[in-house]
């Protein structure tokens, strides 16, 4: 039992502690030492609902994935959950390598790592990649295209080398990808990618907008014209830190909207 208390130390048999009372001391004037006695530990009952609680989640290959992108952080978090209940972190991954700075993808060739809501079909995974194993994120979602956002193929891949994707290394990917692959075999259509800038609390968005006195002292970001769209990520943000659920993400023209919109509005999915 890894939280029992320690047994208390074993007392010496009556000639070694005469031995060792027999040996002199380097004072013979110095008063004897007074040892404490051991105490014997209590051991109390365990609580009556010790016993009742329910065992840890076990997931396995099969189950729902949804997964969070945080590029400052530097992390990639594989979230999942059995059918009819809520999604659970399961691992957070360090990403090796990402390319470009805070902010979106804009165009083909920037070198650019994306920031959005994203979605993945079976037709995006690539078992053979030259990257050991990948998925395609689905940029340019239909929010890029309608803000004429260019380029493609980024991908969540092997290795530790990016232009604009998020490289995982081959171990990273390995298990990322099986956990993918085996939801989509189980049923799951589609599995949605959120990629955000960073963890995207008020205290976080003002560090990097100039809107905190970090940025008065050089320790914050310059991103002001970013404030506006990364305010509307926070929207789908909180939803899921709120909820649990990943929200249903609309592409309504300059800006995202969560839940049904109207008809200029369309879904983001995966191809």
């Amino acid at each position: 039992l890894a939280n029992a208390p320690l047994p208390p130390a074993r007392p010496q048999e009556p000639s070694a502690r005469a031995a060792v009372e027999a040996t002199p001391t380097a004072q013979e004037s110095a008063p004897p030492t007074q040892v404490a006695r051991a105490v014997e530990p209590t051991l109390r009952a365990a609580p009556e609902d010790a016993f009742q609680q329910e065992a840890p989640i076990r997931f396995g290959m099969g189950d729902q994935v949804f997964v969070r992108i945080f590029k400052q952080e530097g992390q990639l978090e594989l979230w999942l959950r059995k059918s009819n209940s809520r999604f659970s972190l399961y691992k957070t991954y360090p990403i090796c390598k990402w390319s470009g700075r805070l902010g979106p993808k804009l165009k083909e060739a920037d070198y650019q790592s994306p920031e959005g809501f994203y979605s993945v079909s079976a037709k995006q995974l690539h078992p053979h990649s030259n990257y050991h194993r990948a998925f395609n994120v689905g940029y340019p979602n239909a929010f890029d295209r309608q803000n004429g956002r260019t380029g493609g193929l980024v991908m969540v891949h092997g290795a530790c080398k990016s232009v604009g994707c998020f490289a995982m290394t081959d171990r990273g990917i390995e298990e990322i990808y099986a956990f993918v692959e085996a939801a989509m075999r189980a049923g799951q259509h589609e599995v949605q990618v959120h990629i955000f800038p960073f963890r995207l609390t008020e205290q976080a968005i003002a560090r990097e907008t100039g809107g905190s006195w970090l940025a008065f002292v050089g320790a914050g970001g310059n991103y002001q014209h970013w404030t506006e769209f990364w305010r509307n990520l926070k929207q789908g943000y909180d939803i899921f830190e709120q909820t649990g659920e990943p929200p249903v993400a609309f592409a309504c023209g300059d800006h995202y909207a969560f839940g049904a919109g109207d008809s200029s509005c369309r879904r983001i999915a995966g191809w």
